[in-house]
């Protein structure tokens, strides 16, 4: 199965665009967080589904049946986060709802923190955002290559 991932942080986007077999399709975004998270949406309503936790960045396992993974972040320390990587699968015929119930969720609690994650970062905290949200969407990758 390929995969897409949606990505603002360029930390990431270098990371995985310097690996010799990279197999997915990265979708590059210079855009805050919200407007990823939007492209995201707008690809889970035309048949994706997710494929790691938006609120998390690690992977939502295969299958209905069961339970999606959470990584020890709580959700504001990732709203607070301003870069975001998130992996899809490739549009199918239908739609996941189990999807769209959690991309909504993730915009809701994004809108609902924007004016803390706008507050002034120091440049070394930049960094380790951008290290913690690559952090999060490598360990889906690896999750998804076993």
């Amino acid at each position: 199965m390929s995969y897409k991932i949606f990505t603002n942080n360029p930390l990431l986007e270098e990371h995985l665009r310097n690996l010799p077999d990279m197999k997915h399709e990265i979708k590059w975004m210079h855009n805050p967080a919200s407007d990823v998270l939007v492209a995201v949406r707008a690809s889970v309503r035309a048949g994706a589904a997710l494929a790691s936790n938006p609120m998390s960045g690690v992977r939502s396992t295969q299958g209905r049946e069961q339970k999606r993974k959470n990584l020890t972040l709580a959700p504001k320390q990732v709203a607070h986060n301003p870069y975001i990587s998130i992996l899809v699968t490739t549009p199918k015929d239908s739609m996941d709802f189990q999807s769209i119930k959690q991309i909504e969720e993730a915009l809701a609690v994004y809108k609902k923190n924007a004016s803390l994650r706008f507050m002034a970062h120091r440049d070394e905290s930049v960094v380790q955002f951008q290290q913690q949200d690559m952090n999060c969407l490598l360990e889906a990758l690896a999750g998804i290559d076993e």
